[in-house]
């Protein structure tokens, strides 16, 4: 966030406004208009757009964006129930 990029989350503040279909979020990353996508552990309530993502973007491994050492649960802010996970869908951009 301290880069100045824009961000924004699927769901809304609280996860559940269904502010994108799957073919609005396909064709987002289509155009480069987003490119990562942090998903918290479980998915979270946006089910189809949570899905598309890990079905169509790249894994970015956790030594390459986490702290060394995170302790239980994950990173801070995440609380109990696992680390979320970072993907890079810039492979599916069109050019």
């Amino acid at each position: 966030l301290a880069t100045g990029e824009p961000v924004m989350a699927l769901g809304g503040f609280t996860g559940g406004d269904p502010i994108l279909t799957v073919d609005e979020l396909a064709e987002y990353v289509a155009d480069g208009v987003v490119r990562h996508f942090l998903l918290p552990p479980g998915g979270g309530r946006q089910r189809g757009l949570t899905r598309w993502v890990p079905e169509h973007c790249t894994l970015v491994p956790p030594a390459l964006w986490q702290p060394a050492s995170s302790g239980p649960g994950g990173p801070p802010g995440y609380g109990p129930g696992g680390t979320p996970q970072l993907f890079d869908c810039g492979i599916l951009v069109q050019g």
